[in-house]
């Protein structure tokens, strides 16, 4: 049973664009579209549950990622504007969520007691984020992305 808790016409376009996408990819899956508020953009989060997941999710999320990409752009396509869309598998990105906010955490940590800056392997730009946001309030450390394309790293370093 495929749940969609939104009834406006993106979430019934997303609901449409995943429905036709499972079926030639002959994926078995549901998934349940929630509508949130976050800082006053409204985000639709597609929560996929499949025995599959796998499949899409991909090595270290990248078929997730692309999954996320391709419904932006099908979406902008329909609407002409950009929407904020977040597409999980089998709690993926929550987990991995947790995972990021901890390497945020230690790296920070480790930044502050040796006085030094300590640069993260490559992350996504939403991985990037993720970690941008864990340390937003903390009064001790702070980070910053350098570099450009597949270079760009994440640096914590400790505040002045």
């Amino acid at each position: 049973m495929t749940l969609y808790k939104m009834t406006d016409k993106k979430s019934l376009a997303i609901k449409k664009i995943f429905t036709e996408l499972f079926k030639l990819l002959e994926v078995k899956a549901d998934f349940e579209i929630e509508k949130q508020d976050e800082t006053g953009q409204e985000i639709y989060w597609v929560k996929i549950k499949t025995e599959e997941a796998g499949l899409l999710i991909g090595s270290h999320g990248q078929t997730l990622q692309s999954l996320k990409h391709f419904l932006t752009l099908m979406l902008y396509q329909k609407f002409g504007e950009w929407i904020n869309v977040l597409v999980d598998v089998n709690d993926y990105w929550q987990k991995r969520k947790k995972e990021l906010e901890e390497m945020a955490r230690r790296a920070a940590e480790r930044a502050v007691i040796d006085g030094q800056p300590v640069l993260l392997s490559y992350l996504t730009s939403t991985e990037r984020r993720i970690i941008h946001l864990a340390l937003a309030s903390n009064p001790q450390a702070v980070s910053e992305s350098e570099g450009e394309g597949r270079e760009r790293r994440v640096v914590i370093k400790p505040r002045d």
